[in-house]
């Protein structure tokens, strides 16, 4: 449990300050509501996705098909992160 809150606080400072950087001070607020409503949306859908997975399978291993996602979402950040690093030096570089 200790190291999904490390991880969820790490990811929530990012996520703060990219927002602060990305949106003006006007769209703040409507983009701040539409995030929080995609995540709720999200949230719905993943979770009666993982309701049908449990009663297809077992919970057990619906709980681990939904661990291999939230994995892979870390990988696409990374990639993310390293695309936007390559980026910066090719741009530097012209």
């Amino acid at each position: 449990m200790s190291l999904t809150s490390i991880i969820y606080g790490v990811l929530t400072v990012a996520k703060e300050s990219l927002l602060q950087k990305e949106y003006q001070q006007e769209q703040r607020a409507t983009m701040g509501s539409l995030n929080s409503f995609a995540g709720s949306f999200y949230s719905r859908v993943v979770a009666f996705c993982l309701g049908l997975i449990a009663d297809a399978l077992n919970p057990a291993k619906a709980l681990l098909i939904m661990q291999f996602f939230t994995a892979a979402t870390i990988v696409f950040y990374l990639l993310i992160a390293r695309h936007d690093k390559l980026s910066k030096k090719i741009s530097l570089n012209n």
